[in-house]
């Protein structure tokens, strides 16, 4: 599978929490078989602008050691606001494109880890992911879960049980 993880950098996650974060990121990442036939792994980083850190046609990034190292590398300095849709949208341009390392072959799987909502400024889920093309997509807050579970379906606003980080 090629999957996503799109992760929050803004300053109401906390750096206590973004470190646990990034723990979470390296034992789920762990638990994948990840090389060149099997897992990709993409990472964006986003807070007021979306910045994609790792495309899957990286081939520096096909093995666990490798993914595990550029978490851990992944610099702490978070910022503000949230605008969660600047992430969605860079990894449907940036990530999910066959130029970017995108295999049609394999499913497509997009993990948003957030603490809230957007900005009220940002563009409305199903105005932004009208046009994925991932299998699955599973968003995570503190308050919400929004899952995808097809491409181009509708998004469902479902409560979750406790926080995630």
């Amino acid at each position: 599978m090629d999957v996503a993880f799109l992760v929050d950098k803004t300053k109401s996650v906390g750096t206590a929490n973004f470190l646990l974060l990034k723990g979470f990121l390296l034992e789920l990442t762990a638990g994948l078989q990840i090389g060149r036939e099997s897992t990709h792994v993409g990472i964006i980083l986003f807070a007021k602008h979306a910045k994609v850190i790792h495309k899957f046609a990286d081939e520096n990034l096909y093995s666990n050691e490798a993914v595990h190292r550029a978490i851990s590398n992944i610099p702490v300095a978070l910022n503000s606001p949230t605008f969660t849709d600047k992430a969605i949208i860079a990894a449907d341009k940036k990530l999910f494109t066959e130029a970017d390392g995108d295999r049609p072959k394999f499913p497509n799987v997009m993990i948003v880890l957030t603490d809230g909502k957007t900005n009220e400024k940002s563009k409305p889920f199903a105005e932004i992911t009208a046009s994925l093309k991932v299998s699955s997509q599973t968003y995570l807050d503190p308050g919400h879960k929004i899952e995808l579970s097809l491409a181009r379906a509708k998004p469902k606003l479902i409560p979750s049980r406790g926080t995630c980080l």
